[in-house]
């Protein structure tokens, strides 16, 4: 991972925890995503209400997923550096199936990993959450990558992805995309411009959704027996620097390597490229097999899904930001 991706990282933390702090939004620790969206809708509005800025609501909701999922990560700062060629083979699984009895065996269900080959994103925050009562698991995924022309401005993708109890891999990742197909119907709400067609919504929402495939292999293999994961210490004098609104500090991060070792390992047994076996590649064997999520539930009335795209100023913050968020919004 490079120094640029975490600096883009560290950034969106610091923003969204701004963001948080300036509009009253609560921490989200400990709430599940559906509670943490009740609470600060009610946020969005009383601030609309105070700038006497109708409609604001709506744009200031479609950062309560960012804000939730990169919160949530900023309680622990996990991230997990996984192997650039390891991601590769990872990318290569044949279909599986996915139980949330192995998704449970995560140690850590909020972290960051780095993203390679996308012109648009060059990491994203992975939050996980569990409802048992439904076996259903809900992956919670925020994008992040610089904006064109600017080096103050940060683009932001939030997509949401569920499957239940022993749904394929395949059938997860279109839950997303039937999720965006289905927002990208509504296309102005009180002024609130969405893409007119998804061909001007950028690549990541083609097919079966790629980022989403990938954040749930990485979740998926981080969760199987004996995973190659290995934490990389280092003294408080050797932490990354962080500058933020021009404060300088060293930041606590826990960075793990992911899959260095197992790649080079692949490759000695595949001797290059080749399909693996059904059910993937674990860390000793992948865990049997798994599946389940579920963030959001379908939309009833009154509720509408909106992938917004803008560009602005909020409160006090010195910095601009891009968003393209997915949020559900209740009228």
């Amino acid at each position: 991972m490079t120094k640029e991706q975490l600096r883009i990282a560290l950034t969106a933390n610091a923003v969204t925890k701004q963001t948080r702090n300036h509009f009253g939004f609560s921490d989200p620790c400990g709430k599940t995503l559906q509670e943490y969206n009740k609470s600060s809708t009610l946020c969005c509005v009383t601030a609309a209400q105070k700038m006497n800025t109708p409609g604001f609501e709506r744009v200031l909701a479609a950062q309560i997923f960012p804000c939730f999922t990169i919160g949530c990560w900023n309680q622990t700062k996990t991230v997990y550096n996984f192997d650039y060629e390891f991601q590769k083979i990872l990318m290569d699984t044949d279909d599986m199936a996915i139980h949330q009895d192995i998704l449970q065996r995560l140690p850590i269900r909020d972290f960051f990993i780095p993203v390679y080959d996308s012109y648009d994103y060059n990491g994203m925050f992975v939050h996980v959450e569990f409802e048992e009562k439904e076996k259903t698991t809900a992956f919670g995924i925020v994008l992040v990558g610089p904006a064109k022309g600017s080096h103050d401005d940060f683009t932001f993708l939030t997509l949401p992805a569920w499957a239940k109890e022993n749904q394929s891999l395949t059938e997860a990742t279109r839950s997303t995309k039937e999720y965006l197909e289905k927002a990208a119907g509504q296309r102005q709400v009180n002024g609130i411009s969405v893409p007119a067609v998804m061909e001007a919504v950028p690549s990541v929402f083609d097919g079966g959704t790629p980022y989403v495939r990938l954040a749930i292999l990485c979740a998926y293999y981080l969760a199987s027996k004996n995973p190659d994961v290995r934490l990389e210490t280092s003294k408080k004098r050797d932490r990354p620097v962080f500058v933020f609104q021009g404060k300088a500090q060293r930041i606590n991060i826990k960075p793990y390597t992911v899959g260095e070792n197992a790649a080079k390992e692949y490759k000695k047994k595949r001797m290059g490229k080749a399909k693996l076996p059904a059910g993937g590649i674990t860390g000793a064997a992948m865990a049997g097999n798994a599946g389940n999520a579920s963030l959001f539930t379908d939309g009833g009335e009154g509720e509408s899904w909106l992938p917004i795209l803008i560009r602005t100023r909020l409160g006090s913050m010195n910095g601009s930001m891009t968003f393209l968020m997915l949020s559900r919004i209740v009228f």
